[in-house]
């Protein structure tokens, strides 16, 4: 399987990356969660697809062994119909 590095400086220019922080006030479940919130808006269905079917990784979450981590909701994103992200709503606020 293919990897692809959604990070800040990652595949398409960072263009997958997540602009929340993990600093003060700011943990990481948070920064996830306001991330999942941002990509149901951000992201078409044509951006989604360029991701399906392949390993997802983040080098900022990675090399820290952080989890939950944005990559982990993009490829949920990429593999459900829109008509589930709503879910994935309900659960982030």
């Amino acid at each position: 399987m293919q990897q692809l590095n959604v990070g800040r400086q990652g595949f398409r220019n960072g263009y997958y990356g997540n602009p929340f922080r993990v600093g003060p006030g700011e943990d990481t479940t948070s920064a996830v969660r306001r991330f999942a919130l941002y990509a149901v808006e951000k992201f078409s269905d044509a951006d989604l697809e360029l991701l399906k079917g392949k390993q997802l990784f983040c080098p900022g979450c990675t090399s820290k062994q952080i989890k939950p981590c944005h990559a982990d909701v993009l490829a949920w994103l990429a593999g459900h119909d829109r008509s589930e992200w709503f879910k994935l709503i309900d659960r982030a606020k």
